[in-house]
């Protein structure tokens, strides 16, 4: 990660918003647990946080941000910010997996991730940790029944997300044997949004701001209001 490095981070695609600046080597964050108030406390909070780092927009290198999937109101919230700050200060985007995110603020080598989607399904992903403390993404990102994930029982896998705690029973009918830990109090923080932003830009990945598009996975509209 470059000293030298300007990031703007943000991630409303659960009941957390999450708001993180990278400045000079250190990042700070904001994450507060709100179910229905992103759309009155982030900018504030993205304010509050890059007032508090002495640096303005254009100043900026890249902005990243939680592209889901999770809330789609969460995530479309998100995604209208950080496109509106990119094109005023002419700056690029960094979409990263709010799954992914949730994998690589664990200190776990292999990760199953599964959010609750609401409709008696999960978002579902596994993740391995490389040896430079990324994450990679094994398979695909999924939308599904959680009693039909079934995971690669010949690994040891650390269970994250609220899918876990919203349908831990219909998880582990097929993943008793390899689930040796599961914690459903995990949320994407927009610190590790940064920190994956961050090695995703200086590896050319940014994109334009019209490209700061949402991923739902689930097509469908949510029947229950979220």
């Amino acid at each position: 990660m470059s000293s030298s490095m300007s990031l703007l981070a943000l991630d409303t695609s659960s009941d957390a918003c999450s708001v993180a600046v990278l400045c000079g080597g250190e990042i700070k964050e904001r994450f507060v647990m709100t179910k229905n108030e992103h759309s009155k406390m982030l900018l504030t909070m993205v304010d509050e946080l890059m007032a508090e780092a002495g640096i303005t927009p254009p100043q900026l290198d890249a902005i990243a941000f939680g592209r889901g999937p999770g809330s789609f109101t969460g995530i479309r919230i998100g995604v209208g910010v950080v496109q509106g700050i990119a094109f005023a200060a002419e700056r690029p985007v960094l979409a990263v997996s709010s799954m992914a995110a949730i994998a690589y603020g664990c200190e776990q080598d292999h990760i199953a991730v599964a959010l609750d989607a609401r409709m008696q399904q999960i978002y579902c992903a596994c993740y391995q940790r490389t040896t430079d403390g990324t994450v990679v993404l094994h398979g695909t990102e999924q939308v599904m029944d959680p009693d039909q994930w079934q995971l690669d029982n010949d690994i040891s896998w650390y269970g994250a997300g609220t899918g876990w705690g919203a349908y831990a029973n219909a998880l582990m009918q097929n993943n008793a044997s390899c689930i040796r830990q599961y914690h459903a109090d995990c949320y994407p923080h927009a610190k590790d949004i940064a920190s994956m932003g961050a090695t995703m830009f200086a590896a050319g990945e940014g994109r334009p701001a019209h490209e700061a598009l949402p991923v739902y996975i689930r097509d469908q509209v949510a029947k229950k209001p979220e």
